[in-house]
């Protein structure tokens, strides 16, 4: 799988056919959801985006996004992986390279809202769940993880 940038229409395109089917709220490139808190801070809309898309073959497998959030974190967002190509790594893939975007952007930690049915790609890729599956979204059960990367 080749890893490369792609931009938000490619990106949310995806996520309105495969991850997010039916979502009643608008589909941002970004997310104003802070992490472990039922707060929300739109300010994160003018903070850097990077949108990333797995290739094999050409054809479009995975994608996901991050943003820069709150002091020293950036928020890993909208992970997907093509249902016929999953079982090879790529969302581990996905979420190391998204990792290693937002290490390059200063960030010292990156945090997602992890649907249970991703858990295992994101602990095989150092994110630790640090809270109980919460079921009270419209994509649940969710769970907060996160990955220390600046060491």
């Amino acid at each position: 799988m080749i890893i490369r940038r792609i931009d938000f229409g490619t990106i949310e395109h995806v996520w309105r056919l495969h991850l997010w089917p039916g979502r009643m709220s608008a589909i941002e490139p970004y997310s104003a959801m802070m992490f472990m808190h039922d707060k929300y801070d739109t300010s994160f809309a003018s903070r850097p985006q990077v949108f990333l898309g797995g290739y094999v073959d050409d054809k479009l497998v995975a994608v996901n996004s991050l943003h820069l959030a709150e002091a020293y974190m950036a928020r890993s967002r909208g992970l997907w992986v093509d249902p016929s190509q999953r079982g090879h790594g790529y969302g581990f893939r996905m979420l190391n390279a998204t990792s290693s975007v937002a290490e390059g952007l200063g960030a010292e930690a990156i945090w997602s809202f992890s649907r249970k049915s991703s858990i295992r790609s994101y602990e095989q890729a150092d994110f630790t769940r640090v809270s109980s599956w919460m079921d009270h979204g419209e994509f649940g059960p969710n769970a907060y993880v996160i990955n220390r990367i600046s060491k």
